[in-house]
């Protein structure tokens, strides 16, 4: 059986107490494994140095301490901090015991006289020999732990790392800035429910006076989502070069084409996308846009609201699937609203609790159209940020529970008086 220490800390060499300490474990309880060998240490030495004692001594976790009676009351405290510093356990002895020594007995540390029945301060250290024991154990456990926990953490500051690169990698293929076209202005309102995020949107100029849209949803968030937002990002392509020069391509060959190359990139992972792809043009306020099962956009103004609905299925399910276009007019006091679906969980009933936070409703309509409605000094970047303040006012909003999009073209084109015509 291994030896322990039993640190006896003695004052001015007194040698009697290696001798009560022998005559202690002489009484240690019958049966008990005492496995115990008192090791000295001076009190002075304790004294000078208290913090290195604590740290470095030669005792295990098991003190034994007799005192003179004559220490001032500092040199009581300074040995209980370098005992509570090392989380060991003590029985102090003292030739008398007072009201201000009962004081000292806090944690592992027990107060007694010199002259108590050997059998009771036998008893007394056992009871703290087993205590600490557990102590030690726990000890060990909490350095595991922390162990442990240094290293679940730099994992986790890693991941934050890679995580926080990657949104930034996304925000190098969304638009910097809005293009500048006359008679048109755009906003925008961009929140992942994560560091990245499944939505995707564009905005560029065509030609000198069309300009192309493009809003789309990969199925579910996060890394997933966002790493087919990357595939959709490089697959779009508004025109091609021919014999004739560049041509602009129409909605439905842009979803088509994006379309074949998800279902290429599949590869059993049965990730797809929804999406809205149009073309405006500045001149005439004419757009075209086809849709792959996506939100319908909403045409606002003049006291009308109006949902654009589109034939086209999900993106990267059918490799041969047909989108069908639309064409109508958005001129002046017009505004087309295009967002994803992660509205109908933005704005949850006033009165909705833990799970019904995230059951879809229709009050984000309501939210929508105040931003194309119009008013005195209509301004569109005004209402989207109050869009966005909204947002930021529902509850569960720190922890979303899906991507939002919301992108708005406002018009101040005169109207041509052409009818809106499906293709």
């Amino acid at each position: 059986m291994r030896t322990r220490p039993l640190t006896v800390v003695v004052a001015g060499g007194d040698l009697s107490a290696s001798a009560l300490a022998q005559t202690i474990l002489s009484e240690w309880p019958a049966g008990a494994q005492r496995g115990l060998a008192p090791a000295p240490m001076d009190l002075e030495v304790l004294l000078e140095d208290p913090a290195a004692a604590a740290q470095d001594g030669p005792g295990g976790g098991l003190w034994l301490v007799a005192l003179d009676g004559t220490e001032p009351p500092r040199v009581l405290w300074q040995l209980v901090d370098a005992i509570e510093r090392r989380h060991a356990a003590a029985l102090v002895l003292l030739p008398e015991l007072h009201d201000h020594h009962r004081a000292i007995q806090q944690g592992g540390v027990l107060v007694q006289r010199r002259d108590a029945d050997p059998r009771l301060l036998a008893a007394m250290l056992f009871a703290l020999q087993q205590r600490q024991q557990t102590v030690d154990q726990l000890g060990r456990e909490l350095e595991i732990a922390q162990a442990s926990h240094g290293g679940l953490r730099g994992e986790i500051d890693r991941m934050h790392e890679e995580l926080a690169l990657a949104a930034r990698v996304q925000a190098e293929f969304l638009p910097k800035q809005m293009p500048e076209v006359k008679g048109l202005d755009f906003a925008v309102l961009f929140r992942p429910a994560q560091y990245v995020s499944g939505d995707f949107y564009s905005v560029e100029l065509v030609d000198e006076s069309k300009v192309a849209f493009f809003i789309a949803d990969a199925v579910g968030h996060g890394v997933p989502a966002a790493l087919l937002t990357m595939v959709i990002a490089r697959a779009i392509c508004p025109r091609e070069w021919g014999p004739g020069g560049w041509r602009t391509l129409e909605p439905t060959e842009v979803l088509s084409r994006l379309n074949r190359v998800l279902c290429e990139h599949q590869h059993g992972t049965n990730r797809f996308a929804t999406a809205i792809y149009g073309i405006i043009d500045a001149a005439t306020g004419m757009v075209t846009l086809a849709g792959a099962g996506h939100p319908p956009p909403l045409l606002v103004g003049e006291g009308i609201t109006r949902k654009i609905e589109t034939d086209g299925p999900l993106l990267g399910v059918f490799e041969d699937a047909v989108f069908e276009q639309v064409t109508f007019e958005l001129h002046d006091g017009r505004r087309l609203l295009l967002y994803t679906d992660g509205f109908e969980v933005a704005f949850p009933n006033p009165d909705a609790q833990g799970r019904r936070l995230k059951i879809p409703t229709t009050n984000y309509l309501g939210r929508l159209l105040r931003v194309g409605e119009d008013g005195p000094g209509y301004d569109l970047a005004e209402r989207m940020d109050a869009l966005a303040a909204a947002l930021d006012e529902q509850a569960g909003s720190l922890h979303q529970p899906d991507d939002v999009t919301a992108l708005a073209i406002a018009s101040r084109i005169p109207a041509m008086g052409v009818k809106s015509v499906a293709a």
